[in-house]
């Protein structure tokens, strides 16, 4: 047990969590120690700290590689002089050999025991565990025997359809669904090879699917006396891929009776391992006729992202209790005076190109304008304006958490204050989460782990005349600036010149999608139509506002008026209204003041920028359609680069290890 004040804390994180845990450090007059990876030297989180120091590592490796070396982040703590080590959540924050390694050199470890780590972690030994205890879990199996013949027995006895999922994994990696025992032995060799590549052990466990769980979480306190404490409930269900995106507390819809049972459980749960410290216990809740029915998911041994709409309801610094827990100090609050007054939603802004299977998004943040904060609105973000964001880390940017008297107050707050927020720059989440705010199961309390999959296309669906006008804003963008940047009347492609000028046509370039639009100027705008349709739509305009590569364009579409925000950059244009960002790529080099490669190169090109991980096949060899050809890597995310046709691979552009940019192309293929 350990009763030293903690006076210099070094914490173990990047991001927004590292800015977050720095800010509760500078309340109570701890000295925050950042650590940084010389890439990320010029990092947010870097410059909020009181000090910061490098992680020096044996070899120079990817990026986030130093932040998951161990001897490194120890070693920082010891030369910085820190007490504590505080994980944040990712990288190491539930590694129990980095908890031992942090106590085996004299500091604190702001979290659990190794024990409860490796406890909780083995999702087989966690729910052998609290078997026993009453603790209400799907059927399923978590034995030692790993054979196919007892894995497909086990199977049968659970009943269709069943969850294969790694004994040792974590978002979702690895699990497979299966809804015929026919196809059972190929999703579970699929399970093994993932999470073998993933976590190193390939062990799985069985468990009986539900099809449209809610996913509810529960916060707990323990301190190191053993005295615990629940500070409700959260819903996280609105996720894609196993990653959460909108997360509310407490969760909609629950009975007293309901509530009380479930921090009930999850303090058995906690009880059942020793823990000490914040934790989540995670259940899947389904409606069981009249009845709600609630089963143990896991527990995650560390900060949750969602900590936030916690704090916002009870008023509990979650981050602050860490470090008086870790200090030794006991709960000072009972059960009965822990109360939540109205309702709070978090947003979570991720870089992705939603439209493209969200994958990872970069570049530079060229505006990064947060909406109006206080007591209702709050934003834990890990970046700011001329940040450069990349493919070496999480996507995840920034939290926008809003509090309301209600529910309905909340989401009101949250649609205002996500309008307001601007984001320029970087391909980002806003208008799915900005439509997720609008969807009727969202609104009416009826959403499960599915909502977002199951409403994905509505959700990503455009309005063809709103979609063209903001074309034809960036076409006309293009147009004045071409007449303002350029005195020679024989460069500016307007009625001065002698006969008039013919139609010209102007290609742009989304979501390696081209638009080509048929200008014709007229004395009083540009009479515009998209090849598409070929609808004209006369469209003038002028700038309200311009600043360098900034400007603000008010236009007019056959007499309807809107304004947008831009940035020209030497080879594409970036457009911001509302919710709404784009980014066209200006493919006509009259348009533009630098080259840039066709976004459709011949060979395979890289859907976004990231890393070789893996090469699955050989120059020369023949390879058929849908074949996995080499594995990329970006912010945690794997994306498997397929042949598109029967042939053979004439040729691999990039080598295993190797960073590439989005569109370079990686692979040459011949066509039988």
């Amino acid at each position: 047990m350990s009763n030293r004040r903690i006076e210099r804390l070094l914490i173990a994180n990047r991001g927004e969590v590292a800015v977050r845990i720095m800010k509760t450090a500078r309340e109570m007059g701890v000295v925050s120690v950042a650590v940084y990876s010389p890439s990320d030297a010029g990092a947010l989180h870097v410059r909020s700290a009181d000090e910061a120091i490098e992680l020096i590592v044996e070899q120079q490796t990817a990026p986030l590689a130093a932040y998951l070396d161990i001897a490194a982040v120890v070693a920082a703590a010891v030369r910085s002089g820190a007490d504590a080590i505080h994980p944040g959540y990712g990288l190491l924050s539930e590694n129990s050999a980095f908890a031992d390694a942090v106590c085996a050199a004299g500091l604190i470890f702001i979290g659990p025991t190794a024990q409860a780590i490796d406890s909780m972690g083995d999702k087989s030994r966690a729910k052998a565990l609290l078997a026993d205890s009453g603790i209400p879990l799907l059927p399923g199996y978590h034995g030692d025997d790993q054979s196919d013949r007892r894995l497909l027995a086990e199977a049968r006895r659970i009943g269709l359809p069943l969850l294969i999922k790694p004994v040792a994994g974590g978002g979702g990696k690895g699990m497979q669904i299966v809804t015929s025992f026919e196809h059972f032995l190929t999703a579970a060799a699929e399970a093994r090879r993932v999470a073998g590549a993933c976590f190193a052990d390939d062990r799985l466990l069985l468990e009986r699917y539900l099809p449209a769980p809610r996913h509810v979480e529960v916060q707990v306190l323990f301190d190191q006396l053993g005295h615990g404490r629940y500070l409700y409930e959260r819903d996280c269900s609105l996720q894609r891929r196993y990653q959460k995106v909108i997360e509310e507390a407490p969760a909609p819809g629950l009975t007293s009776a309901v509530r009380k049972a479930l921090g009930e459980t999850a303090l058995r749960v906690a009880e059942a391992v020793g823990y000490v410290g914040a934790g989540t216990v995670e259940f899947l809740m389904h409606q069981g006729g009249a009845k709600t029915l609630f089963y143990f998911m896991e527990m995650n041994t560390r900060l949750q992202v969602e900590h936030p709409v916690t704090e916002m309801i009870t008023g509990v610094d979650i981050v602050e209790w860490q470090l008086r827990i870790a200090q030794g100090e006991c709960l000072g609050f009972s059960q009965a005076s822990i109360s939540h007054q109205g309702h709070a939603v978090e947003l979570r802004l991720y870089a992705e190109q939603i439209e493209q299977q969200f994958l990872p998004a970069c570049g530079r943040l060229h505006r990064w304008r947060p909406p109006s904060l206080g007591r209702r609105v709050r934003l834990d973000s890990g970046v700011e304006a001329g940040d450069e964001v990349t493919s070496d880390f999480d996507p995840l940017l920034a939290k926008l958490i809003c509090w309301g008297s209600d529910r309905r107050q909340a989401i009101s707050i949250a649609k205002r204050a996500l309008a307001e927020w601007q984001v320029i720059g970087v391909e980002n989440n806003k208008r799915l989460l900005a439509r997720l705010l609008c969807l009727p199961a969202f609104v009416d309390e009826q959403m499960s782990t599915h909502t977002i999959e199951d409403n994905l296309a509505r959700l990503l669906a455009r309005d063809n005349t709103a979609w063209k006008r903001i074309v034809f804003m960036a076409v006309l963008a293009i147009m004045l600036r071409r007449e303002s940047s350029s005195s020679d009347p024989w460069q500016r492609y307007d009625r001065f010149r002698l006969g008039g000028t013919e139609p010209e046509l102007i290609s742009l370039w989304w979501q390696r999608k081209q638009f080509v639009v048929r200008v014709d100027q007229r004395d009083d705008g540009y009479l515009m139509a998209t090849e598409e349709d070929g609808t004209p739509c006369l469209v003038s305009g002028r700038w309200t506002r311009r600043q360098g590569a900034e400007a603000r364009l008010q236009a007019s579409f056959d007499g309807v008026i809107e304004s947008i925000e831009l940035i020209f950059e030497a080879d594409k244009i970036q457009l911001f209204a509302a919710t709404e960002s784009y980014c066209f790529l200006l493919s006509d080099p009259l348009m533009r003041d630098g080259a840039v490669s066709s976004p459709e190169a011949s060979g395979l090109c890289a859907p976004m920028s990231g890393r070789i991980i893996e090469c699955l096949v050989e120059a020369g060899e023949a390879v058929c359609k849908g074949q996995r050809l080499l594995v990329m890597e970006a912010m945690k995310m794997e994306y498997t680069i397929k042949a598109d046709c029967d042939g053979w691979l004439d040729q691999f552009y990039a080598v295993v290890g190797e960073q590439v940019e989005e569109g370079a192309v990686l692979v040459a293929l011949k066509a039988e």
